[in-house]
């Protein structure tokens, strides 16, 4: 096992029998300078977990069962392309009071039907360093985990409402979870593997997000004070 490692970028090999056949690539988000040490500290732990995770993944259940394949492809003279495990951010929003991205998770190797492509999202509060919520970012009493989805299928076929299979699929599968920002829209997803119109990689769906709540100025504070002081 060989390891090499930039400020934002892991990059480890593995080896059966000093034969590469798996590498880990993996890059670490560079926070923007808005977000506080606070933030910054935890966001970093909750990035650094991430990384032992994917470290595990691979010495405990990827290079196992590759080792297999290799072992076998082996014994039976064929070809074999070291596996790839990639995890790759790309940022959305930068702030100055949010961090969002999304991260395409791939898996590439010997075999086609063993490749695996994911997507997962992060949105962070840089004061605090917390996850900022779905539904914080609309107003209270907002039905978004019925109108997001239905939205997403009507974009796909507007003709067939309630009976669209889509939007049963849709229903299903969303979750309050998959989702990145930019300065105006919250962009939604679903899992590529059930998709059911043909469509191999991510299916990401918009919609505009509710302007601020504008915070009343100083004289308006003093006039509503006044007013309730002078009925």
């Amino acid at each position: 096992m060989q390891a090499a490692r930039s400020d934002n970028l892991l990059i480890q090999e593995y080896f059966f029998e000093e034969i590469p056949v798996l590498r880990l690539q993996m890059e670490r988000p560079e926070l923007p300078p808005t977000a506080t040490a606070a933030a910054g500290r935890r966001i970093g732990r909750y990035y650094r977990r991430l990384e032992l995770f994917c470290l595990s993944l691979c010495r405990k259940s990827l290079l196992p069962a590759i080792s297999e394949s290799f072992r076998l492809a082996l014994a039976e003279s064929r070809p074999f392309s070291p596996a790839v495990l990639s995890l790759r951010y790309t940022v959305t929003l930068a702030g100055p009071e949010r961090f969002s991205l999304y991260w395409d998770l791939s898996l590439t190797g010997n075999k086609p039907s063993e490749e695996i492509s994911l997507r997962f999202a992060d949105t962070w509060n840089l004061s605090t360093g917390y996850p900022v919520s779905m539904a914080s970012l609309f107003p209270p009493g907002y039905k978004y985990k019925k109108l997001l989805p239905e939205a997403a299928a009507r974009s796909l076929s507007p003709a067939k409402g309630r009976r669209d299979p889509n939007l049963r699929l849709f229903r299903r599968l969303f979750s309050e979870h998959s989702f990145y920002l930019d300065e105006s829209h919250i962009y939604y997803f679903f899992p590529s593997q059930e998709q059911p119109f043909g469509n191999s990689g991510v299916s990401v769906f918009s919609a505009p997000l509710p302007p601020p709540e504008r915070k009343p100025l100083e004289n308006e504070k003093e006039r509503g004070a006044k007013r309730r002081d002078n009925p």
